[in-house]
């Protein structure tokens, strides 16, 4: 009977088993878990403990993170909406938005511009529409392909999640 038989432990990741804040803004390659992290959590699992990270990261964005994760027990994801078994390569569980939330939410962005919105997708790809108040003058076509592209190669370096669209909304233009 092992010291841990019975308990689940579960953490998140981002901050808590690894530090990333470094490559969060500097967008540098992120580093592994600690030697001294990995030593414990293996300890945990060979004395009978569950170890699951839970993650609001998306399941693609977090199977680049995975292989480097002492895992024996499932991981949650999307904030609670998946929990998904990476041994066995399947979901357990999930709780995604129907397609018709796409809809409402787009209705909502149209009537609250300045709102901020994060969609996960699971399919590895997002499409993403921004909005925007320039300056009379500016070259507005040079200015949305800026954006367009650096918020496309942001986004994907950052989060290993392909952008398939990027729109730029210009709502309106100050004198």
């Amino acid at each position: 009977m092992g010291k841990f038989d019975g308990v689940l432990l579960a953490s998140d990741f981002d901050n808590t088993i690894l530090n990333i804040e470094l490559p969060r803004r500097t967008g540098c390659p992120i580093p592994p878990i600690s030697q001294r992290n990995v030593e414990a959590l293996r300890y945990f699992m060979d004395n009978g403990g569950i170890f699951s990270v839970a993650t609001g990261r998306a399941k693609p964005a977090f199977e680049v993170v995975a292989h480097g994760v002492p895992m024996n027990g499932p991981t949650i994801l999307f904030n609670g909406a998946a929990i998904y078994d990476f041994a066995a390569g399947r979901y357990l569980y999930t709780a995604f938005l129907p397609d018709i939330v796409r809809t409402h939410i787009a209705q909502t962005l149209r009537a609250l511009p300045f709102a901020a919105v994060e969609l996960y997708h699971d399919d590895n790809s997002i499409s993403i529409e921004l909005h925007i108040i320039v300056e009379n003058g500016v070259n507005l076509p040079a200015v949305c392909r800026s954006i367009m592209n650096e918020v496309r190669y942001v986004v994907t370096r950052n989060t290993g999640v392909t952008v398939k669209d990027v729109d730029v909304c210009v709502d309106s233009m100050t004198l």
